[in-house]
This record gives C-alpha cells, structure tokens and sequence, in this order.
C-alpha cells in the first residue's frame, strides 16, 4: 500500500503524434503479417509478451531509467486505444533519495505501478466532484483516494474496479476509523476522481483537496491512500502475529514543478516513518521522494 502525502501530479512527458502514428502502422503490419502466417500455415512462434517487449524497445525511459514497469492487470484488450494503453504503461522514473534517519530498503522502482500523466486541465470543470461531508468535530486529518478504482484481485476479482469505489477505498475508510478511535478528528472524502476519464484523476482530486482546506481550516494532514501492483510479491510483514501489508510514503518534491516547501512534507514523513518503525518494526517500507508533487504543493 502507497500513502502519498498531499496527493499527486504525474511526469509531464507525452507521446508525439508522429511516435504514435509509427506505433499504429507498426502494430498494422505486423497484425497483417500474422494473418498471412495464418493462411500459409508458417505462422512462427510469437512471444507471448511482444507487445511488452516492442514497447520496451521503441520506448524507452531516461538513460538512468529501469526496464519498462508493466501493471499486474494488464490486458490485450487494452490495445484497443493505444493512446491510453501508452499513457498507463510508461516506465517508472527513477525515485530521488531524500536524507535523514535510514530506513527500510526500497524495491527497485521497475516493479512499481506507474502513475497516469493528465491531459492539459480545460478551460472549465464541467462537472467538479461533490465537496467533502462535514465532520462532527472540527478535522484535522483529511483522507481521500485519487483512484477510486484500485481493488485487490482475492475480494473483489480484479486489480481495478472503474466507476465504483474499489478496495483502496476501504483501506482509507479503515484509517479514518482508526483516528477516529484514537481521538484524531478525521474525514474521508466520498469523491470519485478517476472514473470516467482517468487520465484526469489528479486534476479532479486536486479540486477535491482545494475544497476540504477550504472547508476544514484545522486541518494538519492531507493523505492520498493508493496500493501497490506489479511487485513481484507481496510485501507484508508480522505485527503481533499477524501478517499486515507494508507502507510505503510517498513524497512529491518540486523536480518538475514549483513545491517551494516539499522538503517540510519529506522531514514529516521521516518522522513518522521513524515512529512507525519504533512501534512496529518492518511495517514501513521507507520514504520514497518523487518527480512529481502529486497535489501536495496544496498543504506542506
């Protein structure tokens, strides 16, 4: 599981127009070179992955960039809009490494789940997501989930669930409770921010946020609640003996847009990752900085 510390702004990088006409003729011929294999019978023995592999040759990341990253739910399907198959689908950028106190290892971030670049915002908000709830007592945590959709395949079926509030949502619901229990007055939002265009999700949770500060002047911390795919194994660890999952935090930082104060939400997440392993060793995976500011330039 993720915990993004004030939400989040994707890498800004976009395919041309011209690289991704060359991908559809590409992918044109080849699918017309099957089709003749088929009719001669000399069809060769085609990688099940090929269209993994042809993208992790004709795309690579930076120089300093690991292999292509490819999310656990993928699907051939997805073909069908190239355009938003290559927007979920792009390499992970190397993280940046904050200092301060040393924490657990980071896995390599090839096996992490890329995060989708917006499209340019519109001039209008056709249709803004709802304000959040008011709360009994005046909050101070305020959580939400910027993609909704996020599910975990043993309860729900599929890594993702598009137009419902998946399993991430649950999680985060679970967390407000648990500050709640301990006296933390806290608020989930009930904003679906990913459906149905999810190439917007930040834009829209990003108004979200706007809303709740507004709303909620006391407020002293803003989390995204995101989970994790494409890991090679499940990271969990035993608490009380109790297998949990682990967290990650996640921390924008101002390498690609103006977060003149994202180093106070790195030194926090230090802290609380310290407090985190003093209490119960090896359920933080570590604090991991970001290229992007994943709306967290709203609330340092």
């Amino acid at each position: 599981m993720r915990i993004y510390f004030l939400g989040g702004f994707p890498p800004r990088w976009r395919p041309s127009a011209g690289l991704i006409f060359s991908l559809l003729l590409f992918f044109a011929v080849l699918a017309g070179l099957m089709a003749v294999g088929d009719v001669l019978s000399l069809r060769p023995t085609w990688r099940a992955d090929w269209p993994k592999w042809v993208l992790a040759t004709v795309l690579p990341g930076p120089a300093a960039a690991p292999a292509v990253a490819w999310s656990a739910d993928w699907n051939p399907k997805e073909l069908q809009d190239p355009r938003g198959w290559l927007e979920t689908q792009m390499p992970v950028l190397p993280a940046s490494r904050g200092g301060g106190r040393a924490l657990p290892v980071l896995a390599p971030a090839e096996e992490e789940e890329e995060e989708v670049e917006p499209l340019p915002p519109p001039q209008e908000e056709s249709a803004p997501p709802p304000a959040p709830p008011p709360a009994a007592r005046e909050a101070q945590v305020f959580v939400y989930t910027t993609h909704n959709a996020e599910s975990y395949v043993p309860d729900y079926g599929a890594a993702k669930v598009p137009g419902q509030q998946g399993g991430v949502t649950r999680v985060a619901a679970a967390l407000v409770a648990a500050l709640e229990e301990e006296g933390v007055p806290a608020v989930l939002s009930p904003s679906l921010h990913d459906f149905p265009d999810f190439a917007r999700s930040y834009y829209r949770s990003e108004t979200t946020v706007k809303r709740a500060l507004a709303q909620y002047p006391e407020l002293r911390l803003v989390v995204d609640v995101h989970r994790d795919a494409g890991r090679r194994q499940p990271d969990t660890t035993l608490i009380a003996g109790q297998k949990v999952a682990q967290i990650l935090l996640v921390v924008g930082t101002d390498r690609r847009l103006p977060h003149p104060r994202w180093q106070e939400n790195l030194a926090f997440a230090q802290k609380l990752a310290a407090k985190m392993e003093e209490l119960y060793p090896g359920l933080c995976r570590g604090v991991r900085p970001q290229e992007g500011r994943y709306n967290q330039h709203l609330h340092p």
